[in-house]
C-alpha cells in the first residue's frame, strides 16, 4: 500500500504516463497500482537535509518590509504526515519550527510562514522527487511489456504493434529531457554554521 503522503505525486506520475490501475497483468500481478508508482518515485528520490531556504522580502502597504515566503531549489516534495519525520524546518539555532507556523506548496517547494521572520535563516529537511525520471522508468517498463508483440495483417487490415513500443520509448525520452535530478540523485546534506560565534 502506498503512503498517504504520496497521493499528489502518484497522481502526477499517472498523468505523465497514462497509467491506469489495471492496464495489464503479469504473473497474476496487475499494473499500475499506487504502490508500484510509488516504487518508481522512491527510486528517483533526493533526500534534502538542512537546505538553506531563500527568503523573499515583501513590502507592506505601510512601507515596512516583512519576510513570510521562503523557497527551496527543489520541487515535488512528499507531504508531511502530520509529524516532522518527512518534512520539517529548523531555525539557525537548530530548533525545529512548529508546523502550525507555516503552510507548504509541496509541488513548488515554497513555504509560507505565518509570522514575519524578519529575514531569519531557515533550513529545510525534506524528500524531493523527480517525477519525470519516475515517469520515464514506467514508460520503459510499458515498452518492455509490448516488446514481444509483432506486426501482422488480418482481414485486409494491417496492425503495427511495433509502433506501440516505439511510441512508449519516445515518451520515455521526452520524460528524460524534463528530468530534474540528473547526477544529483541520492542524499544531499548541507552543514549548518553560525556566524555569530567566533573561534579563538
Amino acid at each position: 500500500m502506498a503512503r498517504p503522503t504520496m497521493v499528489d505525486l502518484i497522481a502526477q506520475v499517472r498523468g505523465l504516463t497514462a497509467a491506469g490501475t489495471a492496464d495489464y497483468v503479469i504473473a497474476s500481478v496487475g499494473y499500475w497500482s499506487d504502490a508500484q508508482i510509488e516504487g518508481a518515485l522512491d527510486a528517483n528520490r533526493l533526500d534534502v537535509i538542512d537546505e538553506p531556504l531563500h527568503g523573499q522580502v515583501e513590502t507592506t502597504a505601510t512601507g515596512s518590509q516583512e519576510y513570510h515566503q521562503y523557497r527551496s531549489q527543489y520541487r515535488w516534495m512528499e507531504a508531511t504526515d502530520g509529524g516532522t519525520a518527512i518534512f520539517y524546518l529548523r531555525d539557525s539555532s537548530g530548533a525545529r519550527i512548529g508546523t502550525a507556523d507555516y503552510t507548504v506548496d509541496y509541488q513548488a517547494g515554497r513555504v509560507s510562514l505565518i509570522p514575519d521572520t524578519q529575514g531569519a535563516a531557515l533550513y529545510l529537511t525534506a524528500r524531493s522527487y523527480d517525477v519525470y525520471a519516475a515517469a520515464a522508468s514506467i514508460w520503459r517498463t510499458k515498452a518492455a511489456h509490448v516488446a514481444s508483440r509483432f506486426d501482422f495483417t488480418a482481414d485486409g487490415a494491417s496492425f503495427k504493434a511495433s509502433q506501440l513500443r516505439a511510441s512508449f520509448l519516445d515518451q520515455a525520452k521526452e520524460m528524460d529531457k524534463l528530468s530534474t535530478f540528473g547526477e544529483t540523485s541520492g542524499v544531499r546534506s548541507i552543514t549548518m554554521t553560525r556566524d555569530d560565534i567566533w573561534a579563538y
